[in-house]
Parts: structure tokens; C-alpha cells; sequence
């Protein structure tokens, strides 16, 4: 564990403020708000409204891990991160498949629990994220024995809730809601030989009396498809979906492409948020850099099966930031990144750089932050962004960086 001295702070990420006029430079919007059909319509300017003077920064405050030593402080593979509402840390390890483990404030080992097994307070494999949902509950999917194991912040089993989690195809994201709702994506497979065929994801809300009910539906991403001759066709660089929920009943929820968020009230639509910028033409260098990746993976078969989108999608995730700001992930093309870069890159993990544009409350754009290279970023509490950063040796560490503004 790393605590930082306040006085050598290291900055680890800046923030992005360009302008080209003076209005810009005075903090003045010059985007435009119209009406259509009782639908706001943002329409955001290519340059933010922050200043150098009231622009957003991130300051490292807090790491938490060591390569050797005690063995309560080193990971293997931290795969989820929350905050309880007093500033304790749960970390969910990869490696520690049926533990979580939990620190203090100011990044010191307190306890651990949960044991492998059926029974009450026990767990299996496939763990999904750790959720904190409203009074420090502790929501831990344990999809493999199809349930959600719920847990006080001191690790006290509550309940096991049984619950038919419905088969997704991938991985499903969680979250939950500013309700305190347990809340999955879920994906549907395509069927054989069925290249029209168009699916759906749905985002689906859990209770503790073990219901399920569906939130919101949208387009899964065209990534996938399954040709006459039962082979698979990938698309390469198709855009996926990205959501995420605010304050009061707010749903974010964009297509990927173009640049553009759907702003949902209460499940209805209130308005839509875009952001001047041409599109990124997909280059041969990219291509190069995906294809080779891939290979490493499934062999030189990956590249009969593929092929490719026509531009890069707009960006890769959405996130919920202090004052009920959206954080949206861009894409960082990968032709270019630098060799020690594609030796390390990870296609599976998606396209996302390190650069975030950030939406306030009403949709304006504000500016872009740059986050720590290496860094995932989990969740906000407390005016702090919680995340994984692995060091150069891959190490996994948990960082949690200031936000100063």
C-alpha cells in the first residue's frame, strides 16, 4: 500500500481544454438547445465550456497493493471495485474466486469474507461484480448457482435471493441505480444461419423478493452474425451500446455511432445530447494492429471470418461522475498506438483510450480528462474516482484519484 504525500502529488491526468474563439476561452457555451416534438436536443460545440482556471483534474491519492509481501495487500487478477458510503473499499479478486476482501478509507486491510460453497453466505464461480447499493447493501451476483448472496458492509450474510438470471450471451455489465436497483445487461444470442436477423439487449432490474423486471431495451451490437454455411462473420469495430444511470431517475443510454446520447426520464425520452466531430475512418493500420491481435488468440483462421465497420465507433462507456456529470470513454484508434503498445494490447477489452469527455447535468460539454494510462475506472463516491491500474510488470493495484475542481 501507497499512500501519497500531499506535497508530491503526482498529477495523473490532465485536462483537455482547447478553444478557438474568444467566447470559448470566457467560459461562455456556444452550443444550441432546441425543441423537437417535445424532445430537448443538445447540440454540443467540439470545444468544452471549461477554462484552465475551472476545469476538472484528477490527482492520485490513494494505491493499494504490493508486488511482495503481505499477502492481504497483493492481487491477482481484481476483476470489481465499489465503496461503501464511509469510504471502505470492497475489491473482488479474480483469484480469490469465493472471497472479497475489504480496506479502510485510507487503503489498510480490515477483514474478508465469504467461503466457497451452496450454502447461506456461501459462493460459487462466475462471481459478477460487487454491487453497493442504498444503506451499505452489498449485492454479490453468484450467477453460476443463480442467485444474489446480499451482504452488509461488514460481510454479515442478509440473504441469498434466488433468481433466474436469464442466459447472456457475453459477460452481463451490472450497476445499480440511484433507487439502489440491481441492474444487469443481458444479451441475446443469435440464432444459426440467420443473417438478418436483429437482436436486442435489454437492461433487466433485480428485487430482493427474487422478481426480475425489464428496464429498457435497445439494439445489440452487430458484431456477431452466423453465415449459411454455419461459420461465424465478425465485424470488427462495429459499435456496442454503452449506458449508464444518473441521478432521480435518469438513464444515459447511447448506440455507439454516431456521436449522440439518448437522455431517458422515468423510461421516457427527454432529450438528446450530440457533440460536433467528424467520424474516424477506420485505417489500415488498425486493421493491422485488431487483426493481429485477434490471431494471437483464435490462429490465422480469425481473419477469413472478419471483417470490418466503416468508421470507428464514437466511443466505448459511459460512467456516472459527481453533480450527476456524464463521463463517456472515446475511442482511441488503434493504429496509433506504439509497438510496446500492440505488444500489450488486449482486444477483448475494447477500444477505449485513456481520453473522457464530460456532459454536465443539462448536456453541455464541458471539456475532456485524460485519465492515468493503464488506469480502469470503476466508480465515483466521496469526489473520488476508484479503479484498477496494473504497473509495468502487470501487477494489479487499486488507485483512487482526487477529483479537483
Amino acid at each position: 500500500m501507497t499512500k501519497t504525500h500531499p506535497s508530491f502529488v503526482l498529477l495523473l491526468a490532465l485536462i483537455c481544454v482547447s478553444c478557438v474563439d474568444g467566447g470559448s476561452q470566457r467560459g461562455i457555451w456556444t452550443g444550441t438547445v432546441r425543441d423537437s416534438a417535445g424532445i430537448r436536443i443538445v447540440e454540443n460545440p467540439e470545444f468544452g465550456l471549461w477554462t484552465p482556471e475551472t476545469a476538472w483534474r484528477l490527482e492520485e491519492d490513494l494505491r493499494i497493493g504490493v508486488v511482495e509481501g503481505d499477502a492481504n495487500l497483493q492481487f491477482g487478477e481484481i476483476t470489481g471495485i465499489d465503496v461503501f458510503s464511509d469510504g471502505r473499499i470492497v475489491v473482488r479478486d479474480r483469484l480469490a474466486e469465493h472471497q472479497l476482501r475489504v480496506f479502510s478509507n485510507e487503503g489498510g486491510f480490515l477483514y474478508e469474507f465469504g467461503s466457497t460453497g451452496s450454502g447461506p453466505g456461501e459462493l460459487g464461480r462466475g462471481l459478477a461484480v460487487p454491487q453497493v447499493g442504498f444503506g451499505d447493501t452489498l449485492f454479490v451476483p453468484d450467477i453460476g448457482r443463480q442467485r444474489i448472496c446480499v451482504y452488509t458492509a461488514d460481510g454479515t450474510h442478509v440473504a441469498s435471493v434466488r433468481t433466474a438470471i436469464p442466459a447472456s450471451e457475453g459477460t452481463p455489465l451490472w450497476d445499480v441505480t440511484s433507487q439502489g436497483t440491481l441492474v444487469a445487461q443481458l444479451s441475446t444470442k443469435p440464432m444459426p444461419n440467420n443473417q438478418e436477423e436483429t437482436l436486442t439487449d435489454f437492461l433487466v432490474g433485480f428485487d430482493l423478493d427474487g422478481g426480475i423486471d425489464s428496464l429498457f431495451s435497445f439494439p445489440s451490437a452487430a458484431i456477431l452474425k452466423t453465415l449459411p454455411s454455419g461459420l461465424p462473420r465478425v465485424t470488427l469495430f462495429s459499435p456496442e451500446p454503452a449506458w449508464a444511470f444518473g441521478d432521480d431517475g435518469i438513464l444515459w443510454y447511447g448506440p455507439g455511432e454516431p456521436y449522440r446520447v439518448h437522455v431517458y426520464e422515468n423510461g421516457e425520452l427527454a432529450s438528446i445530447v450530440s457533440k460536433t466531430g467528424a467520424t474516424t475512418e477506420i485505417t489500415q493500420a488498425d486493421r493491422d494492429v485488431v487483426i493481429g491481435a485477434w490471431e494471437q488468440i483464435f490462429g490465422d483462421a480469425f481473419r477469413d471470418m472478419a471483417t470490418f465497420a466503416e468508421v470507428l465507433p464514437a466511443y466505448q462507456r459511459f460512467l456516472r461522475g459527481p453533480e450527476n456529470t456524464l463521463w463517456v470513454q472515446l475511442i482511441e484508434p488503434p493504429g496509433n498506438l506504439t509497438e510496446e503498445e500492440v505488444e500489450d494490447f488486449d482486444p477483448e477489452g475494447g477500444y477505449g483510450g485513456d481520453t473522457w469527455d464530460v456532459f454536465d447535468s443539462e448536456g453541455r460539454f464541458l471539456g475532456s480528462v485524460i485519465m492515468p494510462p493503464s488506469f480502469e475506472p470503476f466508480r465515483f463516491s466521496g469526489g473520488a474516482l476508484y479503479g484498477i491500474w496494473q504497473d509495468e510488470m502487470e501487477v494489479d493495484f487499486v488507485k483512487r484519484l482526487r477529483l479537483v475542481n
